[in-house]
């Protein structure tokens, strides 16, 4: 079993950590530095708007609609 903490200072941390090392129920006590944690990546609301622009077809997306039926036609 995981619990996530966030301390707000390094001094209280380390208090922190010392008292759940003395507790005989705890097996593992390990510290992620927030330095090496990637910032969060954006979340896109849908496909569509997750690749908004990068077609850059100058069309609507009527028209693209409209030409994509004629090609699932052929």
């Amino acid at each position: 079993m995981q619990i996530i903490v966030e301390v707000k200072s390094r001094e209280k941390l380390d208090l922190l950590i010392s008292m759940l090392n003395s507790l005989d129920f705890v097996k593992n006590v390990r510290v992620k530095d927030p330095s090496n944690v990637p910032a969060p990546t954006k979340k896109f609301s849908s496909f569509f708007t997750r690749y908004y622009g990068s077609l850059k077809t100058g069309k609507t997306p009527d028209q693209i609609d409209q030409e994509l039926d004629s090609l699932r036609k052929e």
